[in-house]
């Protein structure tokens, strides 16, 4: 076993490594470089990672699946605080966001993707996701949307951030973990 420390208070543990080379999806050459990790996640136990870069086409993936069953759950964090913007969201493929005071929900689906983020993170995310596909940008409901979701990035709003996951894969670390709400959901 080998120990990592990374910058954040998440202590990671490298199990396994393994690295290859497949045929890239997009290229359709044999340049594919896949690499997978497994890692010991607080709270969250067994997970394993699965990056792949193309060198060829810069073609790129990742992928989070828990090695371990959880239950459903549902955490709830009342953002209230600038230092709220920092809790750390590990968000699997089967996760929804809600934030209902923007007016905010990210659903899982055929194709969404994993990742770790801060609540700021998913925030920015969401402003990009705004800023790239509304064709109405001078609409006044928009602006307001645009216009919150920045406030709340500045710690000038607050709002509910709430991650719900069906298989049990998510989840929220925050520097005081009695800021967040952690339910069992039925399934």
């Amino acid at each position: 076993m080998l120990d990592v420390e990374g910058g954040s208070s998440v202590k990671r543990v490298v199990e396994s490594l393994e690295s290859y080379i497949a045929v890239c999806p997009s290229c359709l050459k044999k340049t594919l470089v896949i690499t997978e990790f497994i890692y010991e996640i607080p709270f969250f136990g067994r997970v394993l990672i699965t990056t792949g870069k193309c060198p060829g086409c810069n073609y790129k993936f990742s992928d989070i699946l828990s090695l371990e069953e959880h239950e459903p759950t549902r955490f709830t964090v009342k953002v209230s605080e600038v230092e709220d913007l920092n809790a750390l969201v590990i968000r699997s493929k089967t996760a929804s966001i809600r934030i209902p005071e923007l007016g905010i929900e990210i659903s899982p689906g055929p194709a969404a993707q994993p990742y770790i983020t801060t609540i700021e993170g998913v925030l920015y995310k969401t402003l990009d996701v705004a800023e790239s596909y509304c064709e109405d940008k001078d609409s006044p409901e928009y602006k307001r949307a645009v216009d919150n979701i920045r406030r709340a990035i500045r710690g000038e709003l607050e709002f509910t951030f709430i991650l719900e996951d069906p298989c049990g894969n998510s989840g929220i670390v925050h520097r005081r973990p009695e800021r967040v709400v952690v339910e069992r959901i039925e399934s």
